[in-house]
């Protein structure tokens, strides 16, 4: 049976009581709305100081305006919230981890803004020299930020009074299960990073592995891709290419030659005498070249041995190749002046004749 309203308003508080309830809601509220735009106010003042920082280009003033650009507004109605309760003494249990929560959402929020900054500037010094910077800056920016509000998850949890011994301990037992199912897929990618901040070559460069060279085109969170001289693609998985000797020919600065030739052993002594000077004269005439040295090297089978060493000072192959050419083309104008010949691998075969022999080649006996 409904009761009578007259029932229903005698079980009601008294008058007073909700008269002063009413107006104590009404206090609380308006503390807490002139404390929410307080605290909109000053960081509106902050954001704008900054914003205007990072107009001139300051790297300190963009990496706050970055970050408190991620203060989303529950955030500050939040602490308003939190300082209203905290002025007149309201707090409860459930409160203070609903707003513990919050806060630790908010630093998640301010980690993620500064490490995507810091990353950001990382990857602007480093486009330049490092074309495939991006792939690796995308997967160092989900790794950290993974861990980030991994922690920050479990943290939370347990603030609410949950027991994550047996999540953590579950999600390590996962970690290893798919770290030993795809170990190769990670070692790849750590190999993308090593690759990225190690820098043993950049896109664009000639490398010389193994028996396999070619110029990098572009490297990958997983694999290399190398175009060969001869044309086609090679594609190498990271881990391995790192585990090979790698020769990086586009950071070499100059280019030490060294070369041979011999002259026929009928050349005279003065003339042999004279090659390492015409050897040296004629580099130290060759632009961009460094003469080191020129010897008599050995006496040969069947030539007389030179060796010459000298630097190209340049790391251009072409410009080694066009170098050589001009240096063999005048040793042998000047050897040709001097009637100086050029060795090649000859035998010369001696027959002895025996005196039985001679008297037989003699007149006939009457």
């Amino acid at each position: 049976m409904t009761p009578h309203w007259s029932e229903t308003l005698l079980r009601l508080p008294p008058w007073p009581v909700i008269a002063d309830l009413s107006l104590l809601a009404l206090r609380d509220a308006a503390v807490a709305i002139a404390t929410y735009y307080a605290i909109w106010l000053s960081y509106r003042w902050i954001s704008n100081r900054f914003k205007y920082g990072a107009a001139s280009e300051t790297a300190q003033a963009t990496l706050v305006a970055r970050v408190v650009a991620r203060t989303p507004r529950f955030m500050l109605a939040a602490a308003a919230a939190a300082i209203t309760i905290t002025v007149f003494g309201a707090w409860t249990d459930w409160l203070r981890a609903l707003f513990l929560a919050a806060l630790l959402v908010q630093f998640g929020l301010w980690g993620s803004a500064l490490i995507e900054a810091l990353l950001a500037r990382y990857a602007l010094r480093r486009a330049a020299t490092h074309k495939g910077f991006a792939n690796a800056y995308s997967l160092v920016r989900v790794l950290t930020e993974t861990f980030l509000w991994s922690v920050i998850a479990i943290v939370v949890l347990s603030n609410f009074g949950i027991n994550v011994t047996a999540m953590i301990a579950g999600l390590g037992i996962g970690g290893i299960a798919i770290g030993l199912a795809a170990q190769g897929l990670f070692a790849d990618l750590f190999g993308s990073l090593a690759i990225v901040f190690d820098k043993p070559f950049v896109q664009g460069d000639f490398i010389v592995f193994g028996d396999k060279s070619g110029m990098i085109e572009h490297v990958g969170i997983k694999s290399t891709r190398i175009r060969a001289l001869s044309g086609e693609q090679i594609v190498l998985s990271n881990t391995n290419l790192l585990g090979s000797v790698i020769h990086n020919y586009q950071r070499l600065r100059e280019r030490r030659v060294v070369f041979g030739f011999g002259v026929t052993y009928q050349t005279p002594y003065v003339r042999v005498r004279e090659i390492a000077g015409i050897v040296k004269s004629v580099i130290e005439d060759t632009d961009c070249t460094r003469f080191d040295r020129c010897h008599f090297k050995a006496l040969g089978d069947s030539a007389l041995l030179f060796e010459a060493v000298y630097h190209v000072l340049s790391a251009d192959y072409g410009r080694y190749m066009d170098t050589q050419q001009k240096i063999n083309l005048e040793i042998m104008r000047r050897f040709e002046q001097r009637n100086v010949s050029f060795a090649y691998p000859t035998q010369t075969v001696f027959f002895a004749s025996s005196p039985q022999s001679d008297a037989n080649s003699g007149a006939p006996l009457n």
